[in-house]
């Protein structure tokens, strides 16, 4: 199986240590201006170690907004899994918001990503990484999934989701206390639209 290794272009000693451990095939980097003359020096530095048959994939996110940035970046991991490839989430040493987008991309792929890595500054070796989820139940998703579809209200909410109003009001309030519901009104938060990415068609 063909390995992909999907990383923030910054950090070129970390990226160039995981590209010798892992020789992926395809290397996706994301970065918020593919253009840079770094990012040019890094792409061609990779070349130069790996030879004209890897393929890099660069991808430009430039976005502040840090829902749009996790889900442009859940979308390019999803395309690299549904081309069966074993892909390998790699996180650099300085620190990046397509790197933070990773991370959070990582929960919603627990199943289908093969590895969630970085360097060990104090050896400089690749590292694996703990790979957790957003450990929400079935009910909970459905009632983040109908709140971001503007259902706005506890009493529709437990009509759709087929639940007691009092069991209702408890996931919301357990939603809330996770940082996924605002807690003054009945919205989702930037960690609850992440939250489900994968969930939504």
């Amino acid at each position: 199986m063909n390995i992909t290794l999907i990383s923030p272009i910054n950090g070129f000693k970390s990226l160039s240590l995981a590209v010798d451990k892992f020789k992926p095939e395809t290397v996706v980097l994301l970065t918020d201006d593919k253009n840079s003359s770094e990012n040019k020096d890094i792409m061609e530095e990779l070349y130069k170690k790996m030879g004209r048959f890897l393929e890099i994939k660069i991808y430009e996110i430039d976005n502040k907004d840090l829902y749009l940035i996790a889900s442009q970046t859940f979308n390019i991991i999803s395309k690299e899994i549904k081309q069966n490839k074993k892909v390998i989430l790699h996180l650099t040493e300085d620190y990046s918001i397509q790197g933070m987008a990773l991370s959070y991309a990582a929960c919603s792929f627990i199943h289908d990503i093969y590895k969630l890595t970085i360097m060990d500054p104090t050896t400089d070796k690749i590292v694996d990484l703990p790979l957790f989820n957003y450990n929400i139940s079935k009910n909970k998703i459905k009632i983040l999934l109908y709140i971001n579809n503007g259902v706005n209200n506890v009493k529709d909410l437990s009509e759709k989701t087929e639940l007691s109003s009092s069991m209702t009001y408890n996931h919301i309030k357990d939603l809330r206390k996770s940082g996924y519901i605002d807690p003054d009104k009945l919205e989702l938060t930037t960690a609850g639209k992440i939250a489900i990415l994968n969930f939504q068609e």
